[in-house]
């Protein structure tokens, strides 16, 4: 793919965002916001074009939390489980697109989301090597495994609140 390719994609996906956020004054690119971007979905029917914008959001958010990543396209050699445009920091790529209809279709809870994207960051910004996450083929298995550490984390604080 030709540079000039992936500079259209980067500048689409971050247009996409601003779109994103234009819609909701709550979504300020903070990864506080992201909860918000949960209920802007529940509001109305959503179509791809929507959880592309919606992704693009999350994408950017990203970027800017961690000040580094650009926008990659998927393509035989790097896969993504939505098909969409993943971020890359490096040798981490995420797939924001999915990360979002996951946590829709999963019904987890805008705080969730957040958790999820906290959780991206601070292993992205602590440099933790796991070789799962530096295959694309392997890659969204690893998100199902961070989903269930934070299941296991709200599990263990019920448990905490009961006794």
């Amino acid at each position: 793919m030709t540079q000039s390719r992936l500079e259209q994609i980067a500048q689409q996906m971050e247009a996409l965002g601003q779109q994103q956020a234009a819609e909701d004054s709550r979504l300020d690119f903070s990864l506080a916001s992201v909860g918000s971007l949960r209920s802007l979905f529940e509001s109305k029917p959503r179509d791809e074009r929507d959880y592309l914008k919606g992704g693009a959001y999350l994408g950017e958010v990203l970027r800017k939390t961690l000040g580094t990543g650009s926008w990659i396209a998927a393509n035989s050699k790097i896969r993504s489980k939505s098909g969409a445009p993943m971020v890359s920091f490096g040798e981490w790529r995420v797939d924001p697109v999915y990360q979002l209809s996951r946590s829709l279709d999963d019904g987890l809870e805008g705080s969730s989301l957040t958790s999820t994207m906290q959780l991206i960051v601070s292993s992205i910004e602590d440099g933790v090597e796991s070789g799962n996450l530096t295959s694309s083929y392997e890659f969204p298995s690893a998100w199902d495994r961070i989903a269930a550490a934070i299941r296991a984390r709200r599990f263990r604080k019920r448990i905490a609140r009961r006794a």
